[in-house]
């Protein structure tokens, strides 16, 4: 394909000259990029999210979740450090990636769901026969340490990549457990509403001895 110079001398090729036109002809114009979510409505999302979990208010908890939700509780897999032939960077030998990849992680999450398999969790957490939630456990959630990380447009709207720490305390039949963790999640916003589109949770275990692994995150 002939390509030309522009009159800058920077070299363009015959294709990304016809897709400028293309384009221009079309008026196309990119979008604009998402603005960053403000720390205080983070904060006011986050904080309603967990006084709805800790109140028991399962079904309300839902309507925070978008319906295409992927929900994953990471297992977190620890080995020894290796390190390789030359490498005197320890600090990439114990970086935190690895220990979500190979053996569990992603590969084998300890939860991975979708919002049907969410709604009959909230659903069944109401029966009597649900004897992890009759009588029903006490739980407090802290979140803290939210940082926004970016965003991208989506068909939907926009979404919002967002890290946050999490420390939940339980307590049910005399026994005390505290889990704490760090949580990605990705927010869609559609107009003046949040809701999370997927959401990973990493504990801060390498071996579950909490109660249980079925509580919301």
């Amino acid at each position: 394909m002939r390509e030309a110079f522009t009159s800058a001398g920077v070299l363009i090729s015959g294709m990304a000259r016809v897709s400028k036109a293309v384009n221009s002809a079309a008026g196309a114009v990119s979008p604009p990029e998402p603005e960053p979510l403000s720390r205080s409505d983070l904060e006011r999302f986050f904080y309603r999210e967990a006084r709805l979990l800790d109140e028991r208010r399962y079904m309300e908890w839902l309507e925070v979740l978008d319906q295409a939700i992927r929900y994953v509780l990471l297992n977190r897999f620890v080995p020894a450090a290796q390190r390789q032939s030359g490498d005197e960077d320890a600090s990439t030998a114990h970086a935190i990636a690895h220990e979500t990849v190979g053996i569990g992680g992603r590969d084998n999450p300890l939860r991975d769901e979708n919002h049907l398999q969410l709604l009959l969790r909230a659903d069944r957490a109401k029966k009597s026969i649900s004897w992890s939630d009759n009588p029903p456990p006490f739980t407090r959630r802290f979140v803290t340490n939210i940082e926004w990380l970016g965003s991208e447009h989506s068909a939907d709207g926009n979404l919002h990549s967002v890290r946050s720490n999490l420390l939940l305390y339980y307590h049910r039949h005399g026994r005390r457990d505290a889990y704490t963790g760090q949580r990605e999640d990705q927010l869609l916003a559609v107009g003046d509403s949040l809701r999370i589109r997927r959401r990973e949770v990493l504990l801060d275990w390498d071996v579950i001895t909490g109660p249980s692994v079925g509580l919301f995150f």
